[in-house]
């Protein structure tokens, strides 16, 4: 008798924050473009349906980070240069060096195991990245010579790096996805 697979609960992700997070992480660095259907698979592991998802990518338009490109796989959308220098922003705080503040609550991530299929593998990646970014943004970036001794906040950083980079293969997922049709 085989065992039932596992399943993973995903944390509740607003559809305009993992389009963002999808952008700045994997798309960015591909040209900043994709199909409207590459987004809708690339955030489909998440949990986002993809009316969700087309309401997204309508809201950021509109907010003028992203404009309607005609791609070979189809109707797409491209970063504006107002939402590249976003990104850009958004990277320097989550992907920085350095030490940053604890604001006394904590944030757990499971590490999932080595066989995980690649599509639970990006989620997981979004989902530490998401995570990273919103902690980021509430991080008044105060230098160590301000900060307690022991503060947790180097670990955590460090632990971001170190399983952002251990899910850095997620990248094939997405690759996969923007070449289909």
């Amino acid at each position: 008798m085989s065992e039932a697979p596992q399943t993973t609960k995903l944390v509740f992700v607003n559809a305009r924050a993992a389009l963002f997070d999808l952008y700045g992480d994997h798309l960015r660095s591909r040209g900043g473009r994709a199909s409207v259907a590459a987004l809708v698979r690339l955030l489909a592991p998440l949990g986002i349906a993809a009316p969700a998802v087309r309401t997204a990518v309508s809201r950021t338009v509109r907010q003028g980070r992203l404009v309607p490109v005609r791609l070979p796989q189809g109707p797409g959308h491209e970063v504006t240069p107002r939402c590249v220098r976003r990104l850009d922003e958004a990277a320097l705080r989550i992907y920085r060096a350095g030490t940053i503040t604890w604001s006394g609550r904590w944030h757990v991530v499971g590490a999932l195991p080595g066989d995980a299929a690649d599509d639970r593998v990006f989620a997981t990646r979004n989902m530490l990245l998401h995570g990273r970014r919103n902690f980021l943004f509430r991080d008044p970036g105060l230098p160590a010579e301000l900060l307690p001794p022991g503060r947790p906040g180097e670990k955590a950083r460090a632990y971001f790096e170190q399983e952002a980079g251990r899910l850095l293969p997620a990248a094939a997922f997405a690759d996969r996805h923007l070449a289909d049709p």
